[in-house]
């Protein structure tokens, strides 16, 4: 309320979340005047992304990496701000690299 209020700004780590997690751009939480926050990187396509976190899941699971649906969103966002769309391939891949890192002590 104190945000929208301009009785208090958001810290600088809120923003930085906040464009992680819901892909906001923090401009348009600080100074944004209409009701529809601009995406930072366009718009989103949600079914391939959720295609990545339902290859990273399943990669994690076949290589016996506990569950960590955090971490699994944060490496589907890196996969798709990279470029990646789910499938066979990224899902070989990405195979190949978790089994590897999770092998290291």
């Amino acid at each position: 309320m104190n945000w929208e209020g301009g009785s208090a700004a958001p810290p600088i780590a809120i923003l930085a979340e906040l464009r992680r997690k819901f892909d906001v751009d923090p401009e348009w939480v600080v100074m944004g005047e209409d009701d529809t926050p601009r995406s930072r990187y366009g718009p989103a396509d949600w079914d391939a992304f959720d295609g990545l976190v339902a290859d990273v899941e399943a990669v994690c699971r076949d290589v016996g990496l506990k569950h960590q649906p955090e971490r699994h969103v944060a490496l589907a966002r890196d996969l798709y701000d990279a470029g990646l769309d789910p499938g066979a391939t990224n899902r070989k891949h990405l195979r190949a690299t978790l089994l590897k890192m999770s092998m290291r002590k």
